[in-house]
């Protein structure tokens, strides 16, 4: 995605997730005009950036539902990359294998192979909203 943003005239690129106070204040400094930036020393947190727990409860019960919607072809598409996004943020490698089942179903998948793609995801989505139930 970097290539493709600088190649249509973005100025910057930040990779998600964003994991880092520090660097994000940086990347958005370093494009700003000179006269622009601020002078002198400055505060630079360390902070780490993590995700908001209930907003990925909220996430993952979004996504739950629209699974069990039934979602076409092209829904299931942006629900892998939604879900593949949620799981880069949350650090979640089964998440994001989950992701990319659902990400490999082609147009051409047939109804069987979807349904259980789809049943195991839904299946990772129950787990994962199981263990947050107390948040």
């Amino acid at each position: 995605a970097r290539e493709a943003a600088l190649s249509s005239g973005a100025d910057g690129f930040l990779a998600k997730p964003l994991e880092s106070l520090a660097a994000f204040q940086q990347a958005v400094l370093a494009l700003l005009a000179p006269d622009a930036r601020p002078r002198g020393p400055r505060t630079v947190s360390d902070d780490r950036i993590a995700p908001d727990r209930l907003a990925l409860h909220d996430d993952l019960a979004l996504v739950a539902q629209e699974l069990a919607d039934g979602p076409d072809a092209g829904r299931l598409r942006y629900i892998a990359g939604f879900l593949a996004g949620l799981a880069r943020t949350a650090g979640d490698a089964g998440l994001a294998r989950a992701a990319d089942g659902l990400a490999g179903l082609g147009p051409g998948a047939d109804r069987a192979g979807r349904d259980a793609v789809v049943a195991k995801v839904t299946e990772a989505l129950a787990d994962r909203l199981a263990e947050r139930a107390a948040i």
